[in-house]
């Protein structure tokens, strides 16, 4: 029997000065360096005691701490989060350390082909705008964090009006409670107001942005800004994108691009929600550079001709068959149940979203999953990135109006 528990904080990357990306990245991490009564190895001790683990993620919107332990140990469990959430030290000898790991991982990160894709990819679809940073931030802005600002950014947004505590055990609801209560009871609220993040900036043309790397094929991603988690066409979008480009070898792409015309060594099109403003959907392909423009072109006609006549019967059938048997599987463990109960209040969806989910895609009509498509797919806005050796392919692709930013 696992209890499992995160206290969750709208404490994300977008909320960080610009100067000092990688700043919530950096506090999360050394939430786990010390607190006024452990040190690091002491707090790593007392977690191993107890047969459990510690979770965090750090994201754009929030930042989360918990923990996966025996339902035994479950009030040890709790009072560890709040030992890390309320009375973190962020010793000075260990920020230096996680601060150098941070920039030796950044580093690497700029070797790998993808790493780099998807770093401009968001740089192309959210421009200037706190989405379009890597939420782990970048080596110059991590250089800038000092251990003050760590400080600054916890005082401010881990505070209990800020938070959200989930939990899925097997344990009684009335001990459950009592142990919250006794654990975070005491813990005062904090005047808080949140900065207001302006809506990222649509564009109403294609766009492509280039970054040259050593390799031995081109790696291209484009899209355009998509719809948060709740809009009432969300589920039609899975259904559109998963025959698009996200059911691997049944894919449209997959097929055209892949089995037809052997162009691309991978090709997929999915949908990132959107929580507070607007998420992307993203469609790319890997691919020799010398096929690079035939390749967009198939890509894009591919795209355009979905937009245009929609799905088919059996591709709809195909994709309702894959949603019914895993979106069930969603919640088959603690964890996951957690995950989804924390997406229920971080997107403000309905309870128990994830039922209620297969069965509006078991209710969606061909027609249904057109219109979704038609109105959140707009090739004509597609912003591109390409990571490759060569910018020769940026002359071809003035021929599909796609133009470096102004």
């Amino acid at each position: 029997p696992i209890f499992y528990s995160t206290l969750c904080f709208h404490a994300g990357a977008i909320y960080e000065p610009s100067d000092r990306a990688g700043l919530a990245e950096m506090v999360s991490r050394m939430l786990e360096a010390g607190t006024k009564r452990l040190t690091r190895a002491e707090i790593a001790e007392s977690i191993e005691m107890f047969g459990g683990r510690f979770i965090t993620d750090i994201g754009y919107y929030t930042s989360i701490i918990g923990v996966a332990i025996l339902s035994t140990f479950a009030r040890q469990g709790l009072q560890l989060i709040a030992e890390l959430a309320m009375q973190p030290t962020f010793p000075e000898k260990e920020f230096e350390i996680e601060k150098s790991k941070l920039l030796s991982e950044l580093a690497e990160k700029e070797s790998d082909p993808h790493d780099v894709l998807s770093e401009l990819f968001r740089r192309v679809i959210y421009g200037d705008h706190p989405l379009g940073r890597p939420h782990d931030g970048l080596k110059e802005t991590v250089s800038q964090i000092e251990r003050d600002d760590l400080i600054k950014f916890w005082t401010q947004f881990y505070a209990p009006n800020n938070a959200i505590l989930v939990i899925t055990s097997d344990l009684e609801i009335d001990e459950v409670i009592r142990m919250v209560e006794d654990t975070f009871g005491g813990w005062q609220p904090k005047p808080l107001e949140l900065p207001q993040i302006v809506e990222p900036v649509e564009v109403d043309k294609r766009i492509v942005k280039f970054r040259k790397m050593d390799v031995n094929q081109a790696f291209i991603a484009f899209g355009h800004l998509g719809p948060k988690r709740a809009d009432k066409d969300w589920n039609g979008l899975r259904v559109a994108s998963y025959i698009l480009g996200g059911s691997g070898f049944t894919s449209r792409m997959y097929k055209e691009l892949r089995v037809k015309r052997g162009f691309a060594y991978s090709a997929y099109a999915y949908f990132v929600p959107g929580v507070k403003l607007p998420g992307f959907f993203n469609s790319g392909i890997e691919t020799v550079r010398d096929t690079a423009f035939e390749a967009v072109k198939l890509m894009l006609q591919t795209i355009e001709e979905f937009v245009e006549h929609g799905p088919t019967v059996d591709e709809v059938e195909l994709a309702k068959s894959y949603y019914q048997g895993s979106i069930p599987r969603m919640t088959d463990t603690y964890s996951k149940i957690g995950r989804a109960l924390l997406d229920t209040e971080i997107y403000g969806l309905e309870d128990f979203f994830w039922l209620k989910d297969v069965e509006k895609i078991q209710q969606l009509s061909v027609d249904d999953i057109h219109k979704a498509a038609i109105q959140h797919i707009k090739p004509e806005k597609f912003r591109m990135a390409i990571v490759s050796n060569s910018d020769r392919l940026l002359k071809d692709l003035e021929k599909l109006g796609f133009t470096p930013p102004a």
